[in-house]
């Protein structure tokens, strides 16, 4: 694994954020595409090494999410329709013992051209968010969880102005 300097590590976060929409300008865009949307499965992305290495598992963030969805009346069925695909990125920070965590979430959904409905369908991102934050290495799957579950929240309220609450 390769370290950066100070000086690099902070000249690629600012290259990120810069490059990643606030959660403001993204957990608008497309909310509309979330109206009737009752079931909603959720895969994660594979981990990357570090992660795993932290004692971050998948499993543990897939239910996180599931288990959030169903608290506020959104179906998590087993069988692949709409869904929310999570990817994790992290960063090595030596310097602050650190890790840079970006979580995406992606909202996909089964969508046709209207000049062709008889045409097949294609599974296309309708909805997004994204975050990064500087995690502790000591505090790793706690820290992306909460990361995670700020993005879950966008798309939660996203989710319930186009749907109304339950």
């Amino acid at each position: 694994m390769r370290h950066l300097g100070l000086g690099a590590t902070l000249a690629v976060l600012a290259v990120i954020i810069a490059a990643v929409p606030t959660a403001a300008e993204a957990r608008r865009e497309g909310w509309e595409t979330l109206r009737r949307q009752r079931d909603v499965t959720v895969l994660i992305r594979e981990l990357p090494s570090e992660a795993s290495a932290l004692g971050l598992a998948g499993d543990r963030l897939k239910t996180a999410v599931e288990e959030r969805l169903r608290e506020v009346g959104i179906k998590v069925p087993a069988r692949l329709g709409s869904y929310v695909v999570v990817t994790l990125t992290t960063l090595h920070v030596p310097e602050a013992n650190s890790y840079a965590a970006h979580v995406y979430v992606e909202f996909k959904q089964l969508v046709f051209l209207e000049p062709w409905p008889s045409a097949p369908g294609q599974y296309l991102g309708t909805w997004h968010t994204g975050r990064l934050q500087l995690v502790p290495a000591s505090d790793y799957p706690q820290g992306v969880e909460q990361v995670l579950a700020k993005c879950m929240d966008d798309f939660i309220s996203d989710w319930q102005a186009a749907n109304g609450r339950y």
